[in-house]
């Protein structure tokens, strides 16, 4: 209510009449675009630049009342609505009543954040005429331009249709969460570009949680190399400029509007560069060391991220578990059966030890065979 009174005397809104025929409702106020183009930095476009017809219909379907008699312009958006029977109303210097949606914004983040802001974000139906307006109210009341960098995300689609309560396909991010992993949430949202679509569905999931076994996989390869130290040495010539170039090329996918997908690709160069020269591979200092370089990769990337921090082993154990619940398996009856294949090896039964091997195969079970025993896994893309 200050933020309209403060327009108001400053001579950037205006009465109108009200629309209805009761005497018992007072006028509306509204502000004036015109004015704000003419004293302030602001213009009409500023953010979205649609044309004049694209902003006159989506004001019409998102809340605006471009077809208002006594406005000055269409496009002026409402500041303050006056005092109707069955809608809510307090008391205030312009009258009693109740705020419009562009002020309500305008006037919190003046009061929490003051004059100027850094970032402001929103869903890109927002950008009209939502964020259009709040620039300009604000500006209108402090003089200043408001916020350096605006960020619009796209919508959650599954398959052709957007998330909306209203369609009933609403996932709530604990509800997945606790059906999966933070970790995996993240994911399937950062390897989308914010003002792209982000799709949603089994498929993905799936998609990301084979990315992100492959990632931990090579984080747990490096922790085991770095198991027993083998002396100083410095990372293989090779892989140190892969490393440096791979970087290289994170910094600038950052830097050109968070291009978040750029940076994964880059990462899992990096992982299967890695892959490459240590797997299966004689451990040796020099090996030491190229873990140790792709450790911190994945740790300096991660952090920004705000990713791949977990514990490798802990984080597959996990994924397995998920895995198993999703299949309907029963993981003490798999690892019964690796025991009973491991005996069968080690009688050289190996025609029963092939028909267990291929049971489980049959189930989706991978088994690892090592010195310390056989692991197994559910494998992700079956």
């Amino acid at each position: 209510a200050a933020a309209c009174q403060k327009l108001l005397d400053d001579g950037y809104a205006y009465w109108v009449d009200s629309s209805t025929d009761s005497a018992d409702v007072g006028p509306d106020l509204y502000f004036d675009l015109a004015v704000a183009e003419e004293l302030t930095t602001w213009y009409l476009g500023q953010e979205s630049r649609y044309e004049r017809d694209t902003m006159l219909r989506l004001s019409a379907e998102r809340g605006g009342d471009p077809e208002r008699p006594g406005k000055r312009d269409p496009l002026d958006p409402l500041l303050w609505r006056s005092e109707r029977e069955g809608e809510p109303a307090w008391d205030s210097p312009v009258g009693r009543g109740r705020p419009g949606w562009h002020i309500e914004c305008s006037a919190m983040n003046h009061s929490f954040l003051g004059d100027q802001i850094d970032i402001h974000g929103g869903g890109i139906d927002l950008i009209f005429p939502h964020h259009e307006n709040e620039i300009a109210q604000t500006e209108g009341k402090t003089g200043k331009p408001f916020a350096k960098y605006w960020m619009h995300n796209n919508f959650i689609q599954f398959g052709d249709q957007k998330m909306s309560k209203s369609l009933g396909n609403v996932v709530k991010a604990r509800d997945f969460m606790e059906r999966y992993h933070p970790e995996i949430l993240k994911f399937v949202i950062l390897d989308a570009h914010y003002r792209s679509p982000l799709n949603m569905g089994e498929d993905i999931v799936r998609q990301k949680m084979q990315g992100l076994s492959r990632i931990y996989e090579a984080v747990k390869l490096a922790d085991t190399i770095l198991m027993k130290d083998k002396g100083p040495a410095e990372p293989a010539a090779g892989f140190q400029a892969k490393c440096r170039e791979k970087r290289e090329e994170i910094e600038r996918a950052l830097d050109d509007d968070f291009n978040t997908p750029q940076v994964f690709a880059a990462i899992f160069d990096v992982v299967r560069a890695f892959n490459d020269i240590a797997f299966n591979k004689k451990i040796t200092a020099v090996q030491q060391a190229n873990a140790r370089a792709f450790k911190q990769v994945i740790d300096d990337y991660g952090r920004i991220l705000s990713m791949l921090r977990e514990p490798a082993v802990e984080f597959l154990d996990r994924l397995n578990r998920i895995l198993v619940r999703e299949r309907g398996l029963d993981a003490h009856e798999i690892q019964q059966l690796v025991d009973a294949r491991t005996a069968a090896r080690r009688d050289k039964d190996f025609q029963k030890s092939d028909a267990i091997r291929d049971e489980l195969a049959g189930m989706g079970v991978e088994l690892k065979d090592a010195p310390e025993g056989t692991h197994w896994q559910i494998k992700i893309g079956e």
